[in-house]
């Protein structure tokens, strides 16, 4: 088979992010939700995975920061009410930071901040929360606990550059939830459109209504008005106190909205509401089936009602998603007149929105005759002048950040934020009201070519097939940053041998981790040491095998024990005080040893002084049908990655090499790997070769043809 270029699932984001993050944006703009129009600046995260800490132990943190803006990272204990101590701030230099506290306890927030801001309203992070607890014995159990669920979650979505979180595997279940033994965590479909929000924290997941209502207290309890579209178009708002504009997206979920509503109207609070007037495929909606009387009577409330448009997704269905033309948008239009017009027997719909943000129903003409506003920020800029940031808890690349640290980081100064919530996000659902849970495994998923099929012929398709149509369109349907690394299939960790195999193995050879690393990767499963371990046993043949970037002295057997009875390993390294077999520098092409080996192992690969000539070399020492396998840090790695450490960690590309004089070393010049370094790497490979990302790692497993 021809190289791949991960499936056609394995998506470009890291560039489409880029072009985003690093285009030439006003230096003094706050951050702003990710998208096309803004310039999302600073972010922070953990660089290791756990948000309850000891007292005494460090917090390490990384931003980034890719305009290199001096900023300093604050660290505020959170105390009763709003009066809230300003415990620590440190200047960044480099990344990570490291923040080391005098033994308190309590529950914090971290936030990175512009230094000597020139605008009334400086560049900041969003904020990050933790809680700091007596080291006892007790508690020293639950802050491991916590670490090995955090990591859980991380290895089932992984980070972009700026730290939003995209999903990995739909399948997994996170490791702080409670499900399924009190049923408070709904793993909802994908295709839903209101995917469960992955990059929360752990009371969202145990009460997510509650967690919704106690944020829109905290919003209250700092001063913010709620305002709605109808206030915005008629000049009703004031700009001299701090606003909120709330929208709600019906997309799904109808149950949901209900005690939702009940609560914000006995707080005071003001929201509008955008509704579908019927739904098909995805899910099903009418819009007649809702309590109407309920949205009545809160209009008289002075809330406000809108449209949103699905008439294009409604059209298609299941097909191919890009494939329509003038005649289809046409016939989209004629319906989004109706639906209007339908609605408007009922509510006052002044305002609409197109569902899926820049998904393919903005291409649908707005009827002239329809006299509606679309409040979308890119059909009406100016009514969006005033808004100083924006938050949504749409789709897996809107959100910037939590709900709850995008409610901390809110100021005063800033007279007007936009929030857009899903309520199905937040309903707290007994099984099979509104939606159904999601418990089958990723093997169990059928592949997307008869899927296909079965979607051409007509077919009726259940929760998890629905799923896998919505990601096998996704390339094709979403413009702007582009989903990361979601797969129908694992094309490596899906043939893994058993961990159960060599389970007391693996923890023994753990046991000698240095803390620091153990800290790094607290879920075994997590640990990218593991993960080739598992390579090794599932995917290296017995015979010669030659291990490039040998193990220190003491560590060797941790190759051997994987390997398969009948092999013979003989090692290679620049460094003889690795006590290899033959010392050679294997990016050399001259040929280091005459053996035609079965497979080849480079997991050192970011320490090559030229990763593009140890790939080619090892073809040279494979025999036919013999396997290369490949092991590399992500640019994404919040500690080793070139996105958050871009002049110390470059990100490699073709033709990119050690530069003279310098030598690379663990601290500084390591490369790190996105997905089109791999793509380039094997480019000119003699075969076939797959490529997985797993816990901020790429793994691949290359096969040399029988005549390469």
């Amino acid at each position: 088979m021809p190289p791949m270029t991960f499936h056609n699932l394995l998506l470009n984001m890291y560039d489409a992010v880029k072009k985003i993050l690093l285009r030439d944006c006003p230096k003094q703009a706050p951050l702003n939700e990710h998208g096309p129009d803004n310039c999302a600046q600073l972010h922070l995260l953990f660089s290791r995975p756990g948000t309850l800490f000891c007292a005494g132990e460090p917090i390490i943190v990384s931003v980034f920061n890719p305009d290199n803006i001096p900023i300093e990272v604050v660290v505020i204990k959170k105390n009763d009410g709003n009066k809230n101590t300003l415990v620590k701030t440190i200047a960044w230099t480099s990344n990570p930071v490291s923040l080391k506290l005098d033994f308190v306890v309590g529950d914090f927030q971290i936030v990175a901040r512009e230094l000597n801001p020139h605008n009334a309203v400086p560049i900041r992070s969003n904020s990050i929360s933790m809680r700091i607890v007596e080291e006892t014995e007790e508690n020293l159990l639950l802050v491991e606990k916590n670490r090995v669920s955090e990591h859980k979650i991380q290895c089932a979505i992984q980070s972009s550059s700026n730290g939003v979180l995209t999903l990995h595997n739909p399948w997994i279940t996170p490791g702080n939830s409670n499900f399924p033994a009190e049923g408070k965590w709904f793993p909802t479909s994908v295709w839903e459109g209101c995917t469960s929000l992955y990059n929360e924290e752990q009371n969202y997941y145990l009460d997510p209504q509650l967690y919704l209502i106690n944020s829109i207290k905290q919003l209250i309890d700092k001063g913010f008005n709620f305002i709605t579209w109808h206030q915005v178009l008629d000049n009703q708002v004031d700009h001299n106190q701090p606003n909120i504009l709330l929208q709600f997206d019906v997309d799904a979920g109808n149950h949901s909205i209900y005690p939702l509503l009940d609560k914000l109207v006995e707080l005071g609070v003001k929201a509008t509401v955008m509704l579908h007037w019927r739904a098909r495929h995805w899910y099903v909606y009418d819009f007649k089936d809702m309590d109407v009387k309920r949205f009545q009577n809160l209009e008289s409330l002075g809330w406000a009602f809108g449209y949103h448009n699905n008439t294009l997704t409604n059209l298609i269905g299941y097909n191919k998603i890009n494939k329509f033309g003038d005649e289809l948008l046409s016939e989209a239009t004629t319906a989004m007149s109706n639906e209007i017009e339908q609605l408007r027997k009922y509510l006052t719909i002044r305002t609409m929105t197109h569902h899926g943000g820049n998904v393919i129903n903005y291409k649908v003409p707005i009827p002239v005759d329809a006299n509606i506003v679309c409040v979308d920020r890119n059909f009406s800029p100016e009514l969006w002048k005033l808004v100083s940031r924006s938050f949504s808890d749409g789709s897996f690349t809107a959100r910037p950040t939590s709900l709850h640290s995008f409610v901390d980081s809110m100021l005063p100064e800033e007279k007007l934020i936009f929030m857009r919530c899903h309520p199905f996000k937040y309903g707290n659902y007994p099984k099979g009201v509104d939606a159904q849970q999601i418990t089958e495994s990723a093997a169990d998923v059928p592949r997307a070519d008869k899927l296909i099929s079965r979607i051409q012929k007509g077919e009726v398709l259940n929760n998890i097939e629905k799923q896998t149509a919505w990601l096998s369109n996704r390339s094709e349907s979403r413009g702007g940053v582009q989903l990361g690394y979601a797969t129908l299939e694992k094309p490596l960790s899906s043939q893994f041998v058993s961990s159960h195999d060599f389970e007391s193995k693996t923890k023994a050879l753990r046991a000698r981790r240095r803390p620091g690393f153990l800290r790094q990767y607290p879920w075994a499963d997590g640990d990218p040491r593991v993960i080739w371990w598992r390579i090794l046993a599932t995917f290296c043949r017995g015979g010669e095998v030659l291990n490039v970037g040998a193990m220190p002295p003491e560590q060797k057997d941790e190759t051997i024990a994987f390997l398969k009875p009948n092999s013979n390993l003989l090692e290679v390294d620049i460094d003889p005080g690795r006590e290899p077999d033959i010392v050679a520098d294997f990016c050399n092409p001259s040929r280091c040893v005459d053996t035609a080996f079965s497979c080849v192992l480079l997991n050192g690969l970011p320490y090559f002084s030229d990763p593009k000539a140890a790939v080619m070399n090892a073809m040279l020492y494979l025999q036919s049908g013999g396997s290369l396998l490949i092991g590399a840090a992500a640019a994404s790695h919040p500690e080793r990655g070139g996105l958050f450490r871009p002049t110390d960690r470059p990100i490699w590309r073709l033709g990119n090499k050690e530069k003279d004089g310098e030598s690379l070393s663990l601290k500084t010049t390591l490369w790190s790997f996105d997905d089109e370094s791999i793509d380039q790497l094997m480019s000119g490979w003699s075969g076939s070769w797959k490529a997985e990302f797993m816990s901020h790692y790429w793994f691949i497993v290359a096969e040399k043809s029988d005549n390469g």
